[in-house]
C-alpha cells in the first residue's frame, strides 16, 4: 500500500506544479522564464557544444565506418557477386548427339508425310491439272509468238514493197 501511495502523492504533485507553471509572469509564463533561464545558464552552454561536438563526431564515424564496411566488403566479394554487377548468363545447350538424333526424327516424320501425301489421289489430280495447264500456257505462249512473229514477217514485206 506504500507503494500506491507514493504514485498517487507523486501524480498530484506534478499535476500541481504543471499548473503552477501556467502562471503569467509579466509577458510570459513561469515554464517560459525557467526555460530561458536553463537554456541561457552559464553551465548549459558548454555542455550545448559538447553534445553537438558529440553528434558530429558520431555522425562522421559512422559515415566512415559505413565506407570502410562497403569499401571492404565490395573488395571482399568477386566482381559478379556484387549486388549491382551480377550477370546472370544461363547458357542451356544441347549436346550434338541430341541434336543429331532430332534432326533425324524431324527428317523421317518429313519424309513419311511427303510419301502420304505424294501417294494421296488429291497429289496426284494437282499434279495432272498442273501440268495440263502448262502445257496450255505453253503452247497459247508458242502460237502467239508464232502469230506475232508472222504478222512482223508479213508487215516487213509489205513496208519493203511500198
Amino acid at each position: 500500500m506504500g507503494s500506491f501511495s507514493f504514485v498517487i502523492r507523486t501524480t498530484i504533485i506534478t499535476v500541481l506544479l504543471v499548473l503552477a507553471m501556467q502562471i503569467r509572469w509579466g509577458t510570459q509564463t513561469i515554464e517560459d522564464h525557467v526555460m530561458m533561464a536553463i537554456t541561457s545558464s552559464e553551465v548549459v552552454t558548454p555542455l550545448n557544444k559538447t553534445a553537438q561536438g558529440t553528434v558530429v563526431f558520431l555522425r562522421n564515424m559512422w559515415t566512415k565506418a559505413n565506407r570502410s564496411f562497403d569499401t571492404h566488403f565490395s573488395k571482399a566479394m568477386q566482381e559478379e557477386n556484387r549486388p549491382g554487377s551480377r550477370h546472370l548468363a544461363f547458357s542451356v545447350e544441347r549436346s550434338e548427339k541430341a541434336v543429331k538424333q532430332k534432326a533425324e526424327q524431324v527428317e523421317e516424320a518429313a519424309k513419311g508425310a511427303y510419301e502420304e501425301v505424294k501417294a494421296s489421289s488429291t497429289f496426284q489430280k494437282i499434279k495432272e491439272k498442273a501440268s495440263a495447264t502448262s502445257a496450255k500456257i505453253r503452247s497459247k505462249f508458242i502460237d502467239e509468238s508464232a502469230e506475232s512473229t508472222s504478222d512482223r514477217r508479213a508487215v516487213k514485206s509489205e513496208n519493203i514493197r511500198e
